[in-house]
């Protein structure tokens, strides 16, 4: 049976070899609508992704598919619909990635469901 000290060891030894930093990447971002989730045929709206992680990039995605990426210039992007179509409603998230190679991915945001009316 292994020691506890050589199982302690290990967990510190190993995410070095594989790569990994054995750093939380990042707690999952925020997704946001403004200046509501329910706009009028022909309304803006703007989502915004926040994330207080090491993300150079942030992907928005649309019923999870990619449909918009953005590189971050500090904590959070703003996606905007200018002039909200019916097919612009839906269910939206975002991701961060890392601009590291490989690339380390966060979870995804929640959802904000977009209504277009």
């Amino acid at each position: 049976m292994a020691s506890a000290l050589t199982i302690l060891l290990l967990s510190c030894w190993l995410p070095g070899q594989s790569g990994v930093s054995g750093q939380l990447f990042a707690p999952g971002p925020s997704i946001s609508a403004s200046p509501s989730e329910v706009i009028a045929l022909g309304g803006a709206v703007t989502i915004r992704c926040q994330c207080r992680c090491e993300a150079r990039r942030l992907f928005l995605y649309k019923g999870g598919i990619e449909i918009w990426k953005l590189d971050t210039a500090g904590d959070g992007v703003e996606f905007t619909i200018p002039s909200a179509r019916r097919e612009d409603g839906g269910a939206y998230s975002c991701r961060p990635c890392s601009g590291s190679e490989p690339p380390n991915w966060s979870d995804p945001s929640d959802i904000v469901r977009i209504v277009v009316v």
